[in-house]
């Protein structure tokens, strides 16, 4: 099961190819906008880095040609590559089985399955996994999860995906259950007629022509508008317009109003004949300060397009935008576990424990625990650091294990890839704990699984 994301294309590409795409990159000379890159890099780790202004700060962003000289990553890089870390280490099994790039898309959920009330509730149960935390995630936000229950675990959910979790229950219903499940049907929209209805849309000129499995319309070195619809499993597509590019040097681009990065969107959307009334349309909070990003993500499956769209947007234009066209198709209702299961499942190597980081967008959430004690690295390119001691002989390792008790479950959908490329919407639980914590795992009962695929 591929869930890299690299493109096949980019290896047939010839040595010739590439140094004529390199000559024709009109930025290939330019030097970053330091504090454009510090908010792009701050939005993205939104999730895991709030709240910790002392880490990301203006001061620790310095010029490029210092660092350069230094050849070393500014302090608050590395915390942000560790912060990645996170969700690329460890939880092989489940990485391997599973990636989520959508938003939950909310599912019929019999009363059973859910209710941290019931009178009928099992004993807790208990499960555990090694390294926790470190597989793939769902977008979009959780239901039940208060701000401050959030903050007040986000330290130790952090923490946890460094070492070993222990997970209960409490007051999980036992019972079973049913749920919808969808699968993305690209080769009903990947077409030259598709492709030349989207750059219609978009106002891109010319006609379609196959490029490297995808159907191209515009410039084929992208120094004016073009798009690419990729002949993946959920027909995939980019557009973008360099002439509103808000990034290059001394850029004196702003951003677009709200509105106006809304309307851009659900505009594109209307004219391919998809309802935006389907989507949830947010406006990024973490705006660098010449454009705009507004994302719209699906509310609801069946018989509609379910991928995450996303644009960038300046006062002047539409920057960029991709999103995907597959139309998802009705596979059935199957079998669900229960919420007790599935907090078992957490512990079980064939499924794995995966932290949902969306769950903790905006709030307060710490370096991970345990690297505060760790000797950062001297602001002082000329410092002698101080190297850690040496284990004392007798002394105990460590060995990092968080208990985390599971509360709360909620059923929901997420996209999994299989070993032929087909993309499926499955349903998911996504699994709160008493600490603010939110966890992710497949709700398919095991006999809908087949864990002899390769």
């Amino acid at each position: 099961m591929n869930t890299s994301n690299n493109d096949p294309r980019d290896e047939r590409l010839s040595d010739p190819a590439y140094e004529r795409l390199s000559a024709g990159d009109p930025a290939a000379t330019a030097e970053p906008d330091v504090a454009v890159i510090k908010a792009k890099v701050d939005s993205a780790t939104a999730g895991v880095l709030a709240g910790a202004p002392e880490v990301v700060t203006e001061a620790a962003v310095v010029d490029l040609a210092a660092q350069r000289a230094r050849r070393r990553p500014a302090r608050w890089l590395q915390i942000a590559a560790a912060a990645v870390g996170v969700v690329a280490v460890g939880g092989g099994a489940f990485v391997a089985g599973q990636h989520s790039s959508n938003a939950p898309i909310s599912a019929e959920v019999p009363s059973a399955l859910i209710g941290p009330s019931r009178a009928d509730a099992v004993a807790p149960g208990s499960a555990s996994a090694g390294q926790a935390g470190a597989g793939s995630f769902s977008m979009g936000a959780q239901d039940g999860v208060g701000e401050s229950k959030m903050a007040a675990g986000a330290t130790d959910m952090v923490g946890s995906s460094f070492g070993r979790t222990v997970f209960t229950s409490s007051g999980l219903s036992d019972a079973t259950g049913s749920g919808q499940t969808w699968g993305y049907d690209p080769a009903s929209v990947f077409s030259a007629e598709t492709a030349a209805r989207l750059a219609e849309a978009l106002g891109v000129s010319g006609d379609p022509t196959p490029n490297y499995g995808s159907w191209h319309v515009g410039s084929l070195d992208w120094t004016s508008a073009a798009l690419d619809l990729s002949s993946d499993g959920t027909t995939s597509f980019y557009y973008s317009d360099p002439a509103y590019t808000p990034w290059a040097e001394n850029s004196s681009a702003a951003p677009a109003t709200p509105e106006a990065a809304t309307a851009a969107l659900t505009d594109v959307m209307t004219a391919l004949g998809i309802d935006p009334a389907g989507f949830t349309i947010t406006v990024d909070a973490a705006q660098d300060p010449h454009s705009t990003t507004v994302s719209a993500a699906p509310v609801q499956g069946g018989g509609g397009w379910t991928g995450m769209w996303s644009a960038t947007v300046t006062a002047d234009g539409l920057y960029s935008l991709n999103g995907s066209l597959a139309p998802l198709v009705d596979l059935g209702i199957y079998d669900v576990v229960s919420p007790q299961t599935a907090v078992e499942r957490l512990g079980d190597a064939r499924f794995g424990a995966s932290q949902d980081f969306s769950a903790y967008n905006g709030t307060d959430i710490g370096v991970a625990r345990g690297m505060t004690d760790v000797m950062p690295i001297p602001d002082d390119p000329a410092a002698i650091p101080t190297l850690p001691g040496v284990p004392a002989p007798g002394s105990s390792f460590a060995w990092p294990v968080s208990n985390v008790t599971i509360t709360a479950a909620t059923l929901g959908a997420s996209t999994y890839y299989q070993p032929d490329g087909s993309v499926a919407l499955l349903p998911t639980y996504t699994l709160t704990g008493s600490d603010g914590s939110a966890w992710t795992v497949i709700a398919l009962a095991d006999a809908h699984l087949d864990f002899a695929a390769s």
